[in-house]
Formats: structure tokens, C-alpha cells, sequence
């Protein structure tokens, strides 16, 4: 039997470029075509706004996004700080480090030469 595609909705705020996030959700639509993927984008300081806000207690109390990618790593290390996150390991993880040791670093390297 074939396995069911997931279906629903993904949440990610973010202040990544747009041109990033045009690729990342034609990428995603591609590989997860049953998942509508919202995306809330904007400035760093207006993304963390938003989730500031949401954090509120006296608002909701709950982060709206499932996923959060903001370009200032500090914003991210923030809300880790405050216990606003949820650890998650991508399988990928691992890749992810010979991704940037292999290709990244060294092409950044060549050109600060």
C-alpha cells in the first residue's frame, strides 16, 4: 500500500531574505504538496515583534509559528534563553556540518583572501 501524504497547515515566521523563501517553500511545495505553508515575513526586529507579543501571557501565551528562521542568530538564542523553543535534531544534522566544512567554509575562505 502507499503511505498517506501528510496534510495541514505549517506556520514560519521569518526574516530570511525573500528570494531564500521563495526557493525554501517551491522546495517544500515540491516534497510536501498536501502541507499549505504560511509565511509571516519581515524585518528581524518586527518578526521578533510578533513573537514577543505572542509570547505575552497576558495575550495567549503561545507562539502562532511551528517554525521560526530569523536571520540574527542573538533573536534565536533569545527565546532559547527564555524556554520559547523546542529542541529538534534534523536528521540531516550531520550533513549539515560536512556541508559547511567541505564547501561553505572553504569557497568563504578563498574569497576573503
Amino acid at each position: 500500500t502507499k503511505k498517506a501524504q501528510p496534510t495541514g497547515k505549517l506556520i514560519l515566521y521569518t526574516s530570511v531574505p525573500i528570494d531564500t523563501i521563495n526557493k525554501v517553500k517551491a522546495e517544500f511545495k515540491k516534497k510536501q504538496p498536501g502541507i499549505e505553508l504560511n509565511i509571516f515575513r519581515s524585518g528581524t526586529g518586527e518578526v521578533m515583534d510578533r513573537i514577543y507579543s505572542e509570547i505575552d501571557p497576558r495575550v495567549a501565551g503561545l507562539i502562532q509559528a511551528d517554525l521560526i528562521w530569523v536571520a540574527d542568530f542573538t533573536e534565536g538564542e533569545k527565546l532559547k534563553n527564555r524556554g520559547q523553543l523546542l529542541k529538534y535534531k534534523s536528521t540531516q544534522a550531520d550533513n549539515i556540518v560536512s556541508l559547511l566544512t567541505l564547501t561553505i567554509l572553504p569557497e568563504w575562505l578563498k574569497e576573503q583572501k
